[in-house]
């Protein structure tokens, strides 16, 4: 008799004639007996074993090494050496192995402290099928620990190692990143036998399933190396038969995907798998939930917890409090009473009332209790601490500083993720290179990330760059240009877009920084209308402002310093902006510019003024948007589409096609579909592996969003199903406020927000702490 059979009859007290007659014999024998006796199925019971045991991917191979520990005088223990130095361990209660065994992660370091003795079995290459055996001898198997180790420690061939040796072989032999184990519950398991994938095996059913593997072991029906995956009884959905785009940036792969507890649990053939939803995705693309890099959704969101305009888009994540603002302006509406009972203070609504601490880590409390359809991850913004520490001129005082540097540190402490600078606004504007490099250090003490809309994107665009550059050599942060653009013919050298890339990628060859750029994807883009205005105009506030811009000396000075920002305008080419948006002057909004020209008989750029002069205070002022043409197609499709020094962004509120929340703004309904509708499906200058990688895994890595980005698993459940020729963008200049339709399924850490193309009202968002 072979040393495998003589360890499987050993191991699980079972005679030859039992396993002989096959697994049904077996399980109908068991279950007689228990019958006979008159006792129900005790999960607690040796010979009824229906352990909850935790999933894990793991193929047994040659190599693997069995750790057997001793304490107490009794063996207690068990482990599989996973990598990084970390041990599956599975406990049992007492002597007695079978009865309430639970199965943990833990660090090497707990099973070599305080251990009385510590066995060590090496599995013999020559007999790696044993190691499955062993596997389910040791955990779900009845029979004592100690009749387990003893037949174990009888075979030939395997040898007892010190802790110290273990530690040594299992990393010479396994490394660090073999093996990954996500935990769920289950009740059911699978194996792949050399024909394919067998029956799943219930534990409730007795041992029957588990006899059955050893027997078809003991037949050589199975692969050398055993593929062993735990199966849960239960998912809560199953993807069927989708085409899945991973989000690494490989081809795509047809398989199923399991979903439970927010998580994928499984991806591969789930036949035999059951769920409480099935989603059947047969010519469909599944990808991971898109990221969008760049969002001004965190004072839109309030309003619009269901984030509409975006999950209707595949945005599943939200990055917010780009461009230095936190929260971009004032909220003039109620905040969502589901929010109530955290009083969010973040908001510079009351000017008299000073903003007291806690506010940062209350935006965050209120967001969460909230609740949003998608997930948000919080930059803290320059602008708005300017704002707080009541500093609007180029020099600070030492208790300016004092104020930004309390709220810098709260906000990170808080969880936010970063710091981001809009340092071609007001107040950012008038700020030095040294106050912003004093505060990007402390963000980078807590391993924040730097985001900023630089100081200009025009004529100093090259001498913009090196600032950013300057605050990540000298803070060693992750760094991110934000909409890195030269627009068309704007007054400055067509080869400068091509410098400021090979300054990024020069950065990241030569001198190890973390550093990219993320961009829109339209040729037209939205602006801050504020940007066009020099400074001194409203240096003494904005009342003197509007008294300036209605005096004629006045205007004439103000236009003749408009040499900023999209300069095209200032060299006449009014055509370009399309349409100003003003959510205080709805009837502004409501029309093209060029139909607001007409309406109010004034010249392209009077009437552009006279927005500003018409506007009561600078908080309205900073709300003002404008709509431009400002990019070549194909300059796009060769840098931003293609070139991987880009992430991708929208640039955009998240917003409603009715209601307080609706933003009259087409690029807030579409801005992120476009990659897809546009570059991945009309003109097929990208492939969808490689778009779907640049919103998603890049993405999640830079800003390390931990467990997104990827259909992997044991990954978080933000999916998106879709079939590429039915995405539709709806939206146009003449009708902007019309959400983006395609998109069968959105799940949001595991629920599904879109539905059969339709919003089901959930809000399954996580707030995404920094850690």
């Amino acid at each position: 008799m072979s040393d495998l059979k003589k360890f499987v009859r050993g191991a699980l007290s079972v005679s030859q004639d039992i396993l002989d007659n096959g697994i049904g014999a077996l399980g109908e024998k068991m279950i007689v007996d228990i019958k006979e006796k008159g006792e129900k199925i005790n999960p607690s019971k040796p010979h009824a074993v229906r352990t909850k045991m935790y999933g894990h991917d793991h193929t047994l191979c040659e190599g693997d090494v069995l750790c057997i520990i001793r304490k107490g005088g009794l063996y207690e223990h068990f482990g599989i050496y996973a990598g990084n130095d970390r041990v599956i361990h599975y406990s049992g209660d007492g002597d007695d192995f079978a009865g309430n065994v639970s199965i943990h992660e833990a660090p090497m370091s707990e099973f070599l402290e305080g251990q009385n003795e510590f066995y060590v079995l090496d599995f013999p290459e020559e007999d790696a099928d044993a190691g499955i055996v062993r596997q389910i001898s040791g955990s779900i198997v009845y029979g004592s620990m100690k009749d387990t180790v003893r037949n174990l420690m009888k075979m030939e061939g395997y040898k007892l190692y010190s802790p110290k040796e273990t530690l040594e072989r299992a990393r010479s032999r396994i490394g660090e990143t073999k093996y990954n184990f996500p935990f769920n519950n289950c009740e059911h398991f699978a194996v792949w036998c050399k024909t394919g994938l067998a029956e799943s095996h219930q534990m409730g059913d007795g041992i029957a399933g588990v006899a059955g593997i050893i027997k078809m072991m003991a037949n050589g029906e199975l692969d050398g190396k055993v593929f062993f995956k735990s199966v849960d009884n239960l998912q809560d959905i199953i993807i069927k038969n989708g085409m899945i785009v991973d989000g690494s940036g490989n081809e795509p792969y047809k398989a199923d995907i399991a979903i439970l507890d927010g998580k994928i649990s499984f991806i591969g053939n789930a036949e035999g798998m059951t769920a409480k939803k099935e989603i059947n995705a047969d010519g469909k693309y599944v990808t991971p939930g898109f990221i969008d890099t760049h969002s001004h959704s965190d004072s839109s969101i309030w309003i619009n917890p269901e984030a509409q305009s975006s999950v209707r888009q595949g945005v599943t994540t939200e990055i917010v409090g780009n461009c230095g603002f936190s929260m971009r302006h004032t909220i003039t509406v109620p905040f969502d009473k589901m929010g109530d009972g955290i009083e969010c203070v973040y908001d510079f609504a009351n000017k008299d009332v000073p903003v007291p601490k806690g506010a940062f880590k209350n935006t965050l409390d209120k967001m969460e209790k909230m609740g949003s359809s998608v997930n948000t991850a919080w930059l803290i913004g320059h602008n708005d601490l300017r704002v707080i520490a009541g500093l609007n001129t180029t020099d600070y005082t030492d208790e300016q500083f004092a104020v930004m540097e309390g709220f810098i540190r709260e906000a990170m402490q808080a969880g936010y993720i970063g710091f981001s600078t809009g340092l071609e606004f007001d107040p950012g504007i008038l700020s030095r290179p040294e106050e912003v490099e004093k505060l990007a250090m402390v963000a980078a003490e807590y391993d924040g990330i730097y985001t900023t809309h630089m100081r200009d994107e025009g004529t100093y665009i090259l001498e913009a760059v090196e600032e950013f550059l300057n605050v990540i050599r000298k803070t060693k942060m992750r760094g991110m240009i934000s909409h890195l653009n030269v627009k068309y013919d704007n007054g400055i050298p067509n080869d400068y877009l091509d410098k400021c890339m090979n300054k990024l990628k020069d950065a990241r060859a030569d001198e190890g920084l973390d550093v990219f750029t993320d961009m829109l994807s339209t040729t037209y883009g939205t602006g801050c209308a504020q940007a066009m205005l020099p400074p001194w105009l409203y240096e003494n506030g904005w009342d003197e402002a509007r008294k300036i811009l209605a005096d004629d000396e006045g205007r004439k000075k103000v236009k003749a310093d408009m040499n900023r920002y999209w300069r095209f305008l200032d060299f006449g080419q009014w055509n370009r902006l399309l349409r100003i948006i003003a959510p205080h002057m709805p009837e502004v909004t409501a029309m093209s510019f060029e139909e607001l020209c007409k309406e109010w008989n004034r010249e392209p750029c009077d009437a552009f003024l006279d927005v500003f002069m018409k506007t009561e205070t600078i908080e309205q002022v900073r709300a003002i948007e404008m709509v431009g043409v400002m990019f070549d197609e194909q300059t796009m499709i060769d840098t931003v589409v293609n070139d991987d020094i880009y992430l991708w962004m929208s640039d955009s509120y998240t917003t409603v096609e009715e209601g307080d929340a609706r933003t009259g703004n087409m690029s807030d309904y579409m801005g992120y579909m476009y990659f897809f509708t546009r570059y991945v499906k009309e003109l097929g200058v990208i492939s969808i592996e490689k778009a779907v990688n640049k919103a998603t895994k890049r993405v999640a890595d830079h800003y390390r969003l931990e467990k997104r980005g990827q259909i992997k698993e044991g990954y978080f459940a933000d999916i998106n199903i879709f079939d590429l020729e039915n995405l539709k963008i709806n939206a146009t200049f003449t009708d902007p406020c019309k959400y983006c339709s395609g998109f069968d399924y959105v799940i949001v850490n595991g629920t599904p927000v879109i539905q059969k193309g339709k919003h089901t009202g959930k809000r399954a968002g996580m707030v995404l702490r920094r850690k």
